[in-house]
């Protein structure tokens, strides 16, 4: 499945080149800094703050450009039990405990890639793929009345990060946009495909 959804990309971006209905005005900004709230992690409730991801865009023409994508997300959970006494069968009684489980779950991912825009006056449609790079840090530590044990891993890989965009110029400089970002995070196990949404401001230079 994220197979042939990097190739329908990779095809997208070969393709919107020749698409585009009109040059896009104020082209003599042809790079860009942009930035916004981004949802690579599973959020599950209203309390669940997005991450933050930054790009940077550098166009060759009206239609063709190379661009950079970072992005972070983290979260802390806290998860509390009261352990009641109880009596086992022999008549020894085991005490009450409470437990305690903390955990941090911290993503990060970096991408580079190609990208093809199909400017139509202030509305840009934006296509992009190329290689990423990614990283999952997970912590925690569970306390049982006096004892604690605490744990870490991570884990890296190498893979696809793909993108769709929809921006809208306000000025020459400025413009908002929306869209949705694919990751192939490991190309060994296709199942390790993901996708979120983005949106943010951009700024021209």
């Amino acid at each position: 499945m994220m197979l042939r959804a990097t190739a329908l990309m990779l095809l997208a971006v070969g393709a919107a080149t020749p698409a585009a209905a009109q040059p896009a005005r104020g082209g003599q900004h042809d790079q860009s800094i942009g930035g916004g709230p981004q949802w690579a992690l599973p959020f599950y409730g209203r309390g669940d703050k997005p991450g933050v991801q930054t790009s940077w865009r550098r166009w060759l023409s009206a239609h063709v450009g190379v661009g950079t994508d970072f992005r972070w997300a983290s979260r802390n959970t806290t998860e509390e039990f009261n352990l009641p006494a109880q009596e086992r069968a022999d008549g020894v009684v085991i005490p009450s405990a409470q437990r305690r489980v903390d955990q941090r779950i911290a993503s990060y991912g970096f991408g580079v890639g190609v990208l093809a825009r199909g400017p139509m006056g202030r509305l840009s449609f934006i296509v992009g793929a190329g290689p990423g790079f990614f990283v999952d840090r997970r912590s925690s530590e569970t306390r049982v009345d006096g004892w604690r044990d605490s744990s870490r891993s991570a884990q890296r890989s190498f893979g696809l990060h793909m993108l769709m965009e929809v921006d809208v110029r306000a000025t020459s400089r400025l413009s908002a946009f929306a869209g949705l970002r694919s990751e192939l995070r490991d190309l060994r196990y296709p199942e390790s495909s993901s996708g979120y949404p983005t949106a943010g401001v951009r700024f021209a230079f």
